[in-house]
């Protein structure tokens, strides 16, 4: 098994995650994915024949599962049942972790807040819709507690960007989320 930032193994697509049967591989129904700026299987383990996975993604196998999934093969037999993934229970929705976009519209600012549970590497970027990196507005060491950073609709090299859907993502060793931020440029 292996999971990880793919679409593809030599033609075949993975959508993040796939199986080497010892001469080729092949997809898991149709991997993972979702609207997130970029589909990510972080964690790939097999426990007693069943995989499970864990990443930056909110579909698995065409269902909703917030980060969390498993590989379910039916009973050996005349079944019908095609294999396929599972959500893990309620999986992680982002709430222990609020970052908070305002004002949302914006036309030449937006703020962006979150709160650190301890100190460590913090980094705060700025994704397009298809899920280019735009910006990054922070990367380095935070302390525990309340952040405030701003973003003027700029990319890294400092040109205006176009009105559009834009995602500011926080992402630390131990806790990441991210928020939807619409600029209006007209």
């Amino acid at each position: 098994m292996a999971g990880g930032e793919f679409k593809a193994i030599n033609g075949t697509m993975m959508n993040q995650v796939g199986a080497w049967n010892g001469t080729g591989w092949s997809s898991l129904g149709t991997g993972t994915d979702g609207p997130l700026f970029r589909p990510i299987v972080r964690c790939a383990v097999v426990h007693n024949g069943t995989l499970f996975v864990g990443g930056w993604f909110t579909m698995a196998g065409g269902t909703s599962s917030r980060f969390v999934a498993n590989w379910t093969a039916p009973p050996p037999g005349p079944s019908g049942n095609e294999p396929t993934f599972v959500a893990r229970g309620e999986g992680f929705d982002g709430r222990e972790f609020p970052v908070k976009v305002a004002p949302n519209p914006f036309r030449s600012s937006v703020g962006v807040s979150f709160n650190l549970r301890h100190e460590g590497w913090t980094r705060v970027a700025v994704y397009g819709a298809s899920g280019r990196l735009v910006a990054v507005l922070a990367d380095g060491l935070r302390s525990r507690g309340t952040h405030s950073l701003s973003w003027d609709g700029r990319d890294g090299a400092g040109h205006a960007l176009p009105s559009g859907v834009y995602f500011l993502s926080v992402r630390t060793n131990e806790q990441s989320a991210h928020e939807k931020a619409v600029l209006i440029t007209q």
